[in-house]
């Protein structure tokens, strides 16, 4: 019987140790929220907020770089889990591309998190950019990318 309490009582000591402490989410009032998401991401039948935001940092081609946030729900509020800035290239990160010609798309499938970039370069060049992010082992991996470039003689 005390040997089932003592493990018991680990196991929960051991889950504690592991929680990871989140904030709340707040972006930042200067940044402009280009697109949302919800999907189960960690499969714990709970669907996380996936945000992009244009920030208001120049990325030197006349537009912004951009930043992806991962928010959990807990209690009523939107808590970071996770933020990155390299995983979505910036607003005009494709040579002499208008901003309407930059598609972005989020998606989640088998809980996988999948961002798609499509950038026409011109009026005859276009880059495809697709990868796909697992939480697994309690990180984010990425488990497969694809690059597609098409040009179109005449």
């Amino acid at each position: 019987m005390f040997r089932t309490y003592l493990v018991l009582f680990f196991s929960i000591f051991n889950c504690g140790l592991f929680a990871q402490p989140l904030t709340n989410f707040t972006a930042p009032a200067n940044y402009t929220r280009i697109m949302e998401l919800k999907g189960d991401l960690d499969k714990d039948e709970v669907e996380e907020m996936v945000y992009v935001y244009n920030t208001n940092k120049p990325d030197g081609q006349l537009g912004f770089f951009r930043v992806l946030y991962i928010c959990k729900a807990s209690a009523g509020k939107l808590q970071l889990w996770k933020e990155n800035a390299t995983v979505i290239r910036s607003s005009k990160d494709c040579g002499l591309c208008f901003e309407t010609d930059i598609t972005l798309e989020l998606s989640v499938k088998n809980s996988a998190m999948v961002i798609k970039q499509t950038f026409f370069n011109s009026s005859k060049h276009s880059s495809i950019n697709k990868n796909v992010f697992r939480y697994q082992n309690r990180d984010w991996f990425m488990i497969g990318s694809t690059f597609t470039d098409n040009y179109v003689c005449g």
